[in-house]
């Protein structure tokens, strides 16, 4: 689901928060090589990602669609007016 949506849209940006959330994630549920090689493979992808907060992507404005999962993100980025697609 969340791949179809993000190739919606050809620039891709991130919240410096989902390095740290998706670290911690991962770390949850592997380790050993699994970790390390599934670590290296996020880092990877996230390179090709813009990071901005969501005061940076309030500026964009209306321009900015936010793509989240996480319901309490959803809530916040309408609340400043910005447009949310996942929740």
């Amino acid at each position: 689901m969340a791949i179809d949506m993000m190739g919606t849209d050809p620039v891709l940006v991130a919240s410096p928060l989902v390095e740290i959330e998706v670290r911690g994630n991962l770390a949850l549920y592997l380790d050993g090589e699994r970790l390390k090689e599934a670590r290296y493979r996020f880092m990877s992808e996230l390179d090709g990602f813009t990071m901005v907060s969501q005061a940076g992507a309030c500026r964009a404005g209306s321009a900015t669609t936010v793509l989240t999962l996480d319901q309490r993100q959803a809530e916040a980025a309408r609340s400043i007016g910005l447009s949310v697609i996942g929740r």
